[in-house]
């Protein structure tokens, strides 16, 4: 059973507070558990390679809801173990007791990098994934569990992940953004003129990610790639990526 006490929001780093809070809540998990391509591909892939699992001891990093986790344990997995920091834990639980998978998986809500095993698992598991993939500073704990709980030669789901950026121009796409900064266009807002705040708006809209598919046509170059995340990358490799990536 999980210990209420583990859930407080004051048992957490101060920066880690408002991460977890953020994933504790279900409207945010089930927004992630509605993108079907993602959780589609997870089951595929856990599915297709289930001698990978078959009684094998699987970690599940950040486990949300626990998905991931269930769809390790119908592969045959011996022992599942979600971790998962935020209140979200309990949900977890709750869902693997009325899936008939309680016995296999074992809900830990504790952050990844204060889990104690006995004995290394044999398969990681995760999605680690944000946006221009290192934006959620995920991959650090998955690689940091990969470095301390994973046995020698153990499987990775995922274990390598590829960054595509290209140049796009997407006219309706420019009108949206612009469109958010017409508040701060009025000349006569309740007697206060804001228009001098318009620029700071417009730079600050701008500067957001858009998170969302762009048509193929609005490219105005193929692709550059890289893969700073594969199985042997290392944390610090993948922080100094994120902080770049800040700079932009």
């Amino acid at each position: 059973m999980i210990d209420p006490n583990k859930i407080a929001p004051e048992n957490l780093p101060d920066k880690d507070k408002v991460y977890f809070h953020d994933y504790s809540t279900l409207v945010q998990q089930q927004g992630m558990l509605q993108d079907s391509v993602r959780t589609s591909i997870y089951q595929f892939a856990v599915l297709e390679n289930k001698p990978d699992f078959a009684g094998q001891t699987v970690l599940d990093v950040g486990a949300g809801t626990g998905i991931l986790s269930f769809f390790a344990a119908r592969a045959g997995a011996a022992r599942v173990y979600a971790v998962e920091a935020s209140g979200m834990a309990r949900h977890a639980e709750k869902l693997a007791g009325a899936n008939g998978l309680g016995e296999v998986v074992q809900v830990l809500n504790k952050r990844v990098e204060d889990v104690q095993l006995d004995t290394r698992v044999d398969v990681l598991i995760s999605e680690p994934l944000g946006i221009a993939l290192v934006n959620e500073r995920m991959l650090e704990s998955y690689l940091w569990a990969r470095d301390n709980l994973l046995k020698p030669g153990g499987k990775m789901f995922p274990d390598r992940a590829v960054l595509y950026a290209a140049p796009f121009s997407d006219d309706a796409l420019y009108a949206e953004q612009l469109a958010k900064c017409t508040f701060w266009c009025q000349t006569n807002f309740f007697g206060v003129d804001l228009t001098a705040l318009r620029d700071e708006a417009q730079a600050f809209y701008f500067s957001q990610p858009v998170v969302g598919p762009v048509a193929p046509q609005v490219a105005r170059a193929l692709p550059a790639h890289r893969a700073p995340a594969e199985r042997h990358a290392t944390a610090p490799a993948v922080a100094a990526l994120a902080a770049a990536y800040q700079g932009v």
